[in-house]
C-alpha cells in the first residue's frame, strides 16, 4: 500500500506560481540573444565596419542596423567632413544582402540625394556574421566605404559621439521612417 501525503490544493498553487515567476525572473536576466535569421538572412541588428576602433580614432564613424522588419539604416559620419544617412528596404537571396532606398550625403565639398542600391555578400565565420560589400563605384561618401561590416549586436548601438543616431529602437526606427519618407517625398 503506497504511502500518500494528502498536499492541499492552495499549496500546489503556490508552487505554480513560483515556478511562474522563477522563469519570468530567468528570462529577465539572460543576456540578449541574436533575433535568429531565416537561412541565407543575416540576423537582424547592429554592424559596424571592420577594424571601427582604428577608425573612431581618427574620428570616423559607420553604423548598420538591419531591422527585422526588412528596413535599414546605414550611417557614416567624419567629424568636420562628413554626415550622411542611407534608409530604406533590405532583401537576402542566395547569399546577398541588397539594400535599396535613398542616400543623403552631406560632405564639407556639397551635399546630394540619390537612390541608394548597394550589394553586400553574407558570410558566416566562427559564429559571427560578415556583410561584405561588392565592388563598386562609391557614389556615396562614407556609404559606399568598401571595408566589410561584422554583426555586433541584436540591440541598436550606434557609435556616434554626438547623439546624432539614437540607440533607442523605436527612435530608431522612427528615425528611418522619416528618413524614407523624406526620399518618397522628394522624388514626387
Amino acid at each position: 500500500m503506497p504511502l500518500s501525503l494528502p498536499i492541499p490544493r492552495r499549496h500546489w498553487v503556490r508552487l505554480g506560481i513560483a515556478l511562474a515567476l522563477l522563469g519570468l525572473a530567468l528570462l529577465w536576466l539572460a543576456p540578449p540573444r541574436t533575433v535568429l535569421a531565416a537561412p541565407g538572412e543575416p540576423p537582424a541588428g547592429s554592424y559596424f565596419i571592420e577594424d571601427a576602433a582604428a577608425l573612431q580614432r581618427r574620428g570616423l564613424y559607420h553604423f548598420l542596423y538591419v531591422h527585422r522588419g526588412g528596413t535599414f539604416l546605414l550611417a557614416g559620419e567624419w567629424a568636420g567632413n562628413e554626415s550622411s544617412r542611407a534608409a530604406g528596404h533590405w532583401t537576402a537571396t542566395a547569399g546577398e544582402l541588397v539594400l535599396t532606398g535613398s542616400a543623403k550625403v552631406e560632405t564639407n565639398q556639397g551635399r546630394w540625394e540619390v537612390p541608394y542600391r548597394r550589394v553586400f555578400r553574407i558570410e558566416s565565420a566562427g559564429g559571427a556574421t560578415r556583410l561584405v560589400p561588392l565592388p563598386e563605384k562609391n557614389r556615396f561618401g562614407m556609404l559606399g566605404w568598401p571595408d566589410a561590416y561584422v554583426f555586433a549586436s541584436a540591440q541598436p548601438t550606434p557609435p556616434f559621439p554626438d547623439g546624432s543616431v539614437p540607440a533607442d529602437e523605436a527612435r530608431l526606427v522612427a528615425l528611418m521612417n522619416s528618413l524614407m519618407s523624406k526620399a518618397a517625398g522628394a522624388a514626387r
